[in-house]
């Protein structure tokens, strides 16, 4: 819907004797990046998921259902990045460090597909580096243990489950590089950057993908998630739709019309 539009390497050990990708001489076929994931990496993506591939925006945002398949676009994007352009930086942020685990598994299987066999960086435990000093390095999303890279290209997985100072920390790292951004998760209700970006946000990219318009998804599964979960957490995880947590005390609207910017906050 245009137009709305990972084995981790070893923690700790790092094996210098394990050869590393080397890119070919640059092609046009190698530079299109729905052919390089066709014929390289062995990923033959849907219609939604080539349209993310052929687009390559500055700063995209993808609200997916669960099993959509956001993760293994985004490593299809990043090894073409890494492969393609040399010395780049790719990183990727997610709520836990498993989970950015996950997504660089993901590139790895994908370069085995290529017949390559990549190690780490030498400096951080989940990473790939390539012969061209480009480097892919996953991350958790949390606040603390994220500083210190320029990035060229980067990934938040589940981004709607990490936390907004996370965000903030992280979003300065594309500033020397005027790098690109991708934000990849379902949705989590109605607060934080993903649900703001995505709602409101201009300047970005746009896709949709609930889980009745997937290929790879049986009608009849989610026929059987709905009786299973409720409407409400159905609609929230296959639809992609921003509703309020069943647990929710209050509304998000009653809480914003709570809200007065005039009030001044209390001098203590």
């Amino acid at each position: 819907m245009a137009g709305w539009l990972s084995i981790p390497a070893t923690l700790g050990v790092q094996d210098t004797q394990v050869p590393t990708p080397r890119p070919s001489t640059t092609t046009p076929e190698i530079e299109d990046a729905v052919t390089f994931a066709r014929t390289r990496l062995g990923f033959h993506p849907d219609p939604i998921q080539e349209q993310m591939l052929r687009a390559n925006p500055h700063r995209v945002i993808l609200n997916c259902c669960r099993q959509w398949g956001k993760s293994t676009v985004g490593a299809a994007v990043a090894i073409h990045r890494a492969w393609t352009r040399a010395g780049s930086t790719i990183l990727v942020a997610s709520p836990s460090e498993r989970q950015s685990g996950e997504f660089v598994l993901r590139c790895r299987k994908m370069l085995f597909n290529m017949g390559l066999d990549p190690s780490g960086d030498g400096s951080n435990a989940i990473s790939i580096a390539f012969e061209n000093g480009s480097r892919i390095v996953g991350v958790p999303g949390k606040e603390g243990r994220i500083r210190g890279f320029s990035v060229n290209l980067m990934f938040i997985d589940e981004a709607a489950f990490v936390d907004d100072s996370a965000y903030n920390v992280l979003r300065p790292m594309l500033a020397a590089t005027k790098g690109d951004l991708w934000l990849l998760s379902m949705p989590n209700g109605k607060r934080g950057f993903f649900y703001e970006a995505f709602a409101f946000g201009k300047n970005w990219t746009k896709f949709l993908a609930p889980g009745n318009e997937c290929p790879r998804i049986d009608p009849e599964f989610l026929v059987d998630e709905r009786d299973n979960m409720g409407k409400t957490k159905f609609a929230r995880e296959y639809l992609c739709e921003f509703n309020e947590s069943e647990d929710a005390t209050f509304s998000q609207l009653l809480i914003d019309r709570a809200m007065d910017a005039t009030i001044k906050p209390l001098d203590l």
